[in-house]
């Protein structure tokens, strides 16, 4: 399940709730942009473009591997993407657990928000 909103008129918050079947799970969350990407902490990444900065910072869980993946096709056939890389994070999910994926998208003139990000099944309430 994925729920996104924005919070308090500051950020972008992207939270994903998955299950692992009953084996362990490799999970991979990207995001394709234009923008120049810089690993800069172990759960987050900053992007820049057009003066403009854009934070991506992963909530929860608290462990994650940060990475970039450029954005060439496997053959020759397929279309290129050029201008273009995919940033995120992997996470491994144990065998028949839950796992919540927080991912906060923060600009760079936003307020800092302790804002707690609840389950998906509460945001309506």
């Amino acid at each position: 399940m994925r729920g996104v909103a924005i919070v308090d008129g500051q950020f972008v918050v992207v939270r994903d709730e998955v299950t692992a079947t009953d084996r362990e799970a490799n999970v991979r969350w990207t995001m394709l942009t234009t923008a120049e990407a810089k690993i800069t902490a172990k759960n987050a990444i900053e992007l820049r473009k057009d003066g403009k900065k854009l934070k991506i910072e992963v909530v929860e869980p608290a462990k994650v591997t940060m990475k970039t993946w450029p954005t060439l096709p496997p053959t020759d056939y397929e279309s290129q993407n050029p201008g273009t890389i995919l940033v995120g994070f992997e996470v491994k999910a144990p065998p028949g657990t839950s796992t919540a994926l927080t991912v906060k998208l923060t600009p760079q003139h936003a307020k800092v928000s302790k804002s707690k990000i609840k389950e998906l099944e509460n945001w309506m309430k």
